[in-house]
């Protein structure tokens, strides 16, 4: 098939996508996470309950991609970084990036209140900060050579990044969203990896 018909259909797909996400946002901030149905989703984005499904699996789904969009990218600029390059450097630019990739606060703003007030979102986002500790240990566990499933070092330092992301992204949300969340993120990361510095003596 034409690349340029596959990048057409790939061009859709995002777009259909977004406005799904767009439209979902909107409506649980009007109506509350329990109050919005599938159908009433689909209606804002102007598509068929099919198409929403085509894309997401639930209404929960909509919410995860967030998180979910993160992983990946994630993935993708860690295999950017070369063999040598310092572990707890690499992963604090990762969170640079990851912060700057907020493109809209208020969507992420939505985001944390609606995994801080549903149980069932807060499993999930626990599931995908154990999902991006583990890529985070096997970038790292390369670079030091270690195991990223039994060395504590390595593991340290990928729960750093989380405990990051997690901590700075609550502070940042419970205290009206009026700090700089890359700032925060930092200044979480550093107090975080204060003794995480320099390789360990085996």
């Amino acid at each position: 098939m034409d690349q340029q018909v596959i990048g057409l259909r790939e061009r859709k797909k995002r777009q259909t996508r977004e406005a799904i996400q767009t439209a979902a946002f909107r409506l649980f901030a009007e109506n509350g996470f329990t109050g919005t149905t599938v159908d009433d989703i689909a209606a804002a984005a102007d598509v068929s309950a099919r198409t929403f499904f085509t894309h997401f699996a639930s209404k929960h789904e909509v919410v995860l991609g967030l998180f979910s969009e993160k992983v990946e990218a994630l993935r993708r600029r860690l295999q950017e970084y070369p063999a040598d390059a310092d572990p707890l450097e690499m992963v604090r630019d990762v969170l640079r990036s990851l912060s700057a990739s907020f493109d809209s606060t208020r969507r992420l703003s939505l985001f944390t209140g609606l995994v801080e007030s549903e149980p069932a979102l807060r499993a999930r986002v626990l599931e995908q900060l154990d999902v991006i500790e583990h890529v985070l240990a096997e970038a790292v566990g390369e670079r030091l050579g270690t195991d990223p499933d039994t060395d504590l070092h390595t593991r340290l330092i990928a729960s750093a990044a989380t405990t990051t992301v997690h901590i700075a992204v609550s502070v940042w949300h419970r205290s009206g969203e009026r700090n700089d969340l890359a700032a925060l993120v930092e200044q979480t990361y550093d107090l975080t990896t204060a003794g995480l510095q320099g390789r360990p003596s085996r």
